[in-house]
């Protein structure tokens, strides 16, 4: 498609200019047709000039050899057509009469030549046929430049089209390399060659990717595996109270871990989330459990208002992550006041009475490795919700100052329902 949109611009250009060009010329050669046309008539009447200026030098009545020159002796004998107009322009030399009448006027000492040339205007009673032939010559260049312009046009284009041929076969899983060889070393030729490289370059990288989280697929989920069993083991044994909150603890941070895998590696291959209806308020009390120890030792009044009934079409494992990274930040940098957590009209808030967001960062919150002074993580927290809501369609945004922080989620409109 933009080779052919390349390819008509290239036509058109040649047909306009072309266009422009000839009409330029026809001008030029119509303004040259006058200019010779003018030229013969003042020769003509320096040559009568000559003649009569002889003539009253010798005392005889001034009688040009011409027929159609007249002498004057005096401006009041002109015809009226000139004397007007000579009073006006005393320098001008040629004037238009009644009745398609034509003149050309040379002064004298002792009166004025006048050239009476209607009948000899050449370039006047051509000037229609000159037009017409002009019209089809324009129509005979036009067809001629049009035919080398679009072979032209298509040539110029063809290492084009044969690029776009290589870029329509790009998708995620198929990347085209070694296509440069078969360009011409020109400029489209040298643009290939380094697309080519660029393409091989992002083809080692996407390799190295995917090697890296099958590794990573098998080290981590490994481990978890092998102590998700153990707890297992150890649940069957007789233990304390106090014991099993512990391992129940443990438990729950397995399972988080293994969710976090999976959303990691979901993100990681680009695979879709799977969406299914999410009871909010369930998933928003399990994430303050889960984080609840972060509270521990504060004057924290935390308030939750999001009705029973709120329920949420998206993916389970990516909501929870990113609503329990959010409620983390707001326990960990909050010491003492008030959390709120309210949803209403599609969004969930989640507001803190913290410190706020120090200002130097604020615009680069969602960026990998950014994080305040106080901050005890490694600075991915958000950047991971980011790329996480983009997955899910959800909508994010933060306003902090001294105050404290708030965190708003905008669901897409159709993807929550209140069940009754």
């Amino acid at each position: 498609m933009f080779s052919n949109q390349i390819r008509s611009r290239i036509f058109v250009y040649f047909i306009a200019s072309s266009a422009i060009i000839f009409l330029v010329l026809s001008a030029l050669s119509l303004l040259f047709s006058y200019l010779v046309e003018d030229s013969l008539f003042d020769k003509l009447l320096k040559s009568e000039l000559s003649h009569v200026q002889q003539q009253i030098e010798n005392g005889q009545m001034p009688e040009p050899n011409l027929s159609f020159v007249s002498f004057y002796a005096s401006k009041n004998e002109l015809p009226k057509a000139i004397q007007g107009l000579l009073n006006e322009e005393p320098n001008r030399i040629e004037f238009p009469g009644d009745n398609d009448k034509h003149y050309h006027l040379k002064a004298l000492d002792s009166g004025y030549l006048v050239a009476e040339v209607s009948e000899y205007l050449i370039v006047r009673d051509m000037k229609s046929g000159m037009f017409k032939t002009q019209f089809i010559f324009l129509l005979l260049t036009a067809c001629v430049v049009a035919f080398v312009s679009w072979r032209l046009a298509k040539r110029i284009v063809k290492p084009i089209d044969n690029l776009m041929d290589v870029l329509s076969e790009v998708d995620a899983q198929t990347i085209p390399s070694g296509f440069s060889d078969s360009f011409a070393h020109d400029e489209i030729g040298l643009f290939a060659k380094k697309l080519d490289l660029a393409m091989h370059r992002i083809d080692q990288f996407i390799q190295r990717e995917q090697q890296f989280t099958r590794d990573v697929s098998h080290e981590l989920r490994t481990p978890i595996a092998i102590s998700d069993g153990a707890l297992t083991l150890i649940k069957g044994t007789d233990l304390q109270p106090d014991q099993i909150t512990l391992i129940n603890r443990i438990a729950d941070a397995q399972k988080q871990m293994q969710s976090f895998i999976s959303a990691l590696l979901a993100l990681a291959r680009e695979t879709d989330f799977e969406q299914e209806t999410i009871s909010l308020l369930p998933l928003l009390e399990a994430c303050i459990v889960e984080h609840h120890g972060l509270l521990e030792g504060k004057d924290i009044a935390l308030h939750l208002d999001v009705s029973r009934d709120v329920c949420l079409v998206s993916n389970k494992q990516a909501l929870a992550m990113i609503v329990g990274n959010l409620l983390a930040n707001a326990f960990q940098h909050t010491q003492q006041g008030v959390i709120n957590i309210a949803y209403q009209d599609n969004r969930l808030d989640i507001r803190d009475s913290g410190e706020g967001i120090a200002p130097e960062i604020y615009k680069d919150v969602y960026r990998t490795g950014v994080k305040g002074e106080q901050s005890a993580g490694f600075g991915i927290g958000l950047s991971l919700v980011k790329r996480l809501c983009e997955k899910v369609d959800i909508s994010i945004s933060i306003s902090s100052d001294n105050s404290g922080t708030l965190v708003r989620l905008t669901l897409p409109t159709g993807r929550h329902d209140n069940v009754v």
